[in-house]
């Protein structure tokens, strides 16, 4: 009997510290949206990206661009505020979910989060399936096979027809650059 209860403890210890190696192999990923239309900052993407920080236990990374440095600032204290364990932020160079995606990858590149495996994606449900896209190809071009999740946000926001006409647009432009593959003449 106390053979089985070593034993036991003994595979719970390991189980557990197998869980503590996964989570340092995965992260949690946010795209900062738009504007709400009264100008103000919209917060149920942080609050889900820190919520899901919290749950697993693993660093936050917060992309965005060098215009929303104020917004990125909030998110980053909102995030320290609730004891996130690592919150880092991104710049990107321009708005584009092209420019985050990349900006994404040569950071988790460049600093301590090459051995990852796997991020949670944060956004909004009408920017997941461009946001998935290009960051998995973003990842995949700076040879990081990392699994990309859907963490989608079901936003305050919904997005006017011009925005998703642009979101789409990006992503036809992005899919034909990058992946040799026409959505234009594939919907036509």
């Amino acid at each position: 009997m106390l053979f089985s209860r070593s034993l036991q403890v003994v595979s719970f210890a390991l189980f557990s510290n197998a869980r503590k190696l996964m989570r340092n192999r995965t992260a949690v990923v946010m795209f900062c949206g738009p504007l709400l239309e009264s100008g103000n900052v919209e917060t149920r993407r942080i609050s889900t990206a820190i919520k899901c920080a919290l749950d697993e236990r693993v660093p936050l990374v917060i992309v965005g661009d060098p215009e929303r440095r104020t917004e990125l600032e909030l998110y980053e204290s909102m995030a320290h505020e609730h004891a996130v364990m690592s919150v880092a932020t991104v710049f990107a160079k321009d708005s584009l979910t092209e420019s985050y995606a990349s900006a994404l990858a040569q950071h988790l590149q460049q600093h301590h989060l090459p051995k990852l495996t796997e991020v949670y994606l944060v956004t909004d449900h009408w920017h997941m399936n461009c946001g998935e896209l290009m960051l998995y190809a973003c990842l995949q071009e700076a040879g990081l096979p990392i699994v990309v999740n859907r963490m989608e946000v079901k936003s305050a926001i919904e997005a006017s027809r011009s925005v998703r006409d642009a979101a789409h647009a990006e992503l036809a432009i992005f899919a034909k650059k990058k992946l040799g593959v026409d959505l234009v003449r594939a919907h036509a």
